[in-house]
């Protein structure tokens, strides 16, 4: 199992030649796993999530997490408690470049 920071979004800052940055701050760390919806690594999910390219499944459901988070690396598309069993989460991603 392995353990992965959530950022979340603070908000815009200056960046000190008239634009701004967007601010992310770290929210809270998730243990599990990640692994891609389809078998290869350029596919797209275009199903149920739409863009999604993986899904990080993890421990437990009792994690505070919202779409508009994000993991270094990915997007968070849509966060899931299969059928409210509060057994785990699936979090689906959208890998960035």
């Amino acid at each position: 199992m392995k353990v992965f920071s959530v950022e979340r979004f603070k908000g815009d800052k200056p960046d000190g030649i008239g634009g701004t940055i967007s601010e992310w701050v770290h929210h809270i760390y998730v243990n599990g796993y990640i692994d891609m919806l389809t078998g290869h690594q350029s596919d797209v999910q275009n199903a149920f999530i739409t863009q999604s390219t993986h899904v990080l499944i993890t421990d437990h459901a009792n994690y505070d997490v919202i779409t508009t988070d994000r993991i270094r690396g990915y997007e968070i598309t849509y966060v899931d408690n299969p059928v409210g069993m509060d057994h785990h989460l699936e979090i689906y991603l959208k890998q960035v470049t």
